[in-house]
């Protein structure tokens, strides 16, 4: 088993202190907008997070909210007893501890402060003020960037426990700087410049600078709500370069940090990346596609050049409770039960599958010709369960059969293509 964080006593102090001003348990339950908003990792900005609960109040006369999150995930990870990995049997691991509070302060200004307090020291995941105007939102700080729905919806609210393969390998997530959201009818664009996380900014060397949009189209047919979007983005990683950087995925699960597809170590200058998603929501019935193309540019006299990596991955998901995924400002929001558990009800019920696919792509040497061997691909089928029984509590099952060509890890016999199964389950509470 994993050893618990040396963080846990000040998580176990701020989750009691969050109680404390929480409202009694007849008051927990969330409206619909508000669940599909109580999300640090929707990316949405906050021009989607107008609908708030009724607010606590400081001395000051300042509507506050309180929000917090765990995920306690408990998995297993099986390859071929000839392949080296570890962390064999079962393991856990405190997957998210976030404890954050959102503030509005009138004339179209709000802020969010969360820290996450799961690793042995305390970091952000969101700190930003944002001003809304209109159909208008600019944030500034820590926030996520715009790509990808998989990786712009919230964790709360996904139908796997963990995100598809190229998100965590392309290196998608929260950096610090200024956003502008537009919305108008049934479209929306977003924009943004960036340079790194807080966390690297306390290094003076790690000055990188990004741009990034996305363009989304929503319209609703009928009962059917249509999402068509594209996105497009590029970084110059300046210091990074000099350091080097690993493109690389797990198995689906934290639980354990073997990585069976990786790139050896690049000096990458730059990426440019493209993104095309496609989804639906119609009754208990969802559907969603994305494609994700990246294009590193290494430093000059590196031992490889011109990589061509992309990733991709198909889903459908169906409710067998009468329930449905909601949605909002070009993401996925939460799921209300309609008949949550006590209330004459089971909760909500989904089923989900996935097919996710990941290519690393390949190394050059310098003069064109082919140099090493293929970085690694990962095809995967993938499946869920999950059981919300009320607004605030989740439980889910995950299940992925993945098999690699060229894996970075090669077995003792050194075959470099196997498979491997995980098994995860989660437990998930938040507010």
């Amino acid at each position: 088993m994993l050893a618990a964080p040396r963080f846990a006593p000040a998580l176990l102090t701020g989750m009691a202190a969050a109680l404390w001003v929480l409202p009694a348990p007849a008051a927990i339950a969330a409206t619909p907008e508000e669940a599909a908003q109580d999300a640090p990792e929707s990316g949405e900005g906050t021009d989607a997070e107008k609908a708030q609960a009724k607010p606590q109040k400081d001395d000051g006369g300042f509507p506050l909210k309180p929000r917090w999150r765990v995920h306690y995930d408990v998995g297993k990870v099986s390859v071929p007893a000839n392949v080296a990995m570890p962390e064999r049997g079962w393991n856990d691991v405190l997957r998210r501890a976030y404890l954050g509070v959102d503030a509005k302060f009138g004339g179209g200004l709000s802020s969010r402060v969360e820290l996450d307090l799961s690793g042995d020291q305390p970091e952000f995941t969101d700190l930003y003020l944002s001003y809304e105007t209109g159909g208008v939102t600019l944030t500034a700080g820590q926030q996520k960037v715009f790509q990808s729905i998989d990786d712009m919806t919230s964790d709360l609210h996904l139908g796997f426990a963990e995100r598809a393969a190229f998100v965590e390998a392309f290196g998608f997530g929260r950096r610090t700087g200024l956003t502008a959201t537009v919305k108008k009818g049934d479209f929306l664009a977003q924009a943004g410049v960036s340079t790194d996380a807080l966390v690297a900014l306390n290094d003076a060397k790690t000055n990188s600078l990004g741009l990034n949009g996305r363009l989304i189209w929503a319209p609703k047919a009928g009962d059917t709500q249509l999402h068509l979007a594209a996105s497009a983005s590029w970084r110059d990683r300046n210091d990074f370069a000099d350091a080097g950087h690993r493109y690389r995925a797990r198995p689906y699960t934290r639980t354990i940090g073997t990585r069976f597809l990786a790139t050896p170590s690049l000096k990458v200058k730059s990426e440019t990346g493209f993104g095309a998603e496609a989804a639906f929501i119609r009754g208990r019935l969802h559907g969603v596609a994305e494609g994700y193309w990246l294009r590193p540019d290494l430093a000059s006299g590196a031992l490889y050049r011109d990589p061509k990596m992309w990733g991709g991955y198909a889903e459908v998901g169906l409710f067998l409770t009468k329930d449905r995924r909601s949605y909002k400002g070009g993401n996925f929001g939460a799921v209300k039960p309609s008949a949550p558990l006590g209330s004459g009800g089971i909760g909500a019920v989904q089923l989900n599958a996935r097919y996710d696919y990941l290519d690393l792509g390949k190394g050059f040497s310098a003069s064109g010709a082919p140099g090493g061997s293929d970085w690694g691909e990962q095809r995967a089928l993938l499946g869920s369960l999950v059981w919300t029984p009320i607004d605030n509590i989740a439980f889910s099952m995950n299940y992925a059969k993945s098999r690699y060509e060229d894996a970075a890890i090669a077995a003792a016999d050194g075959d470099r293509d196997y498979s491997a199964e995980t098994w995860l389950f989660r437990f998930q509470l938040h507010y």
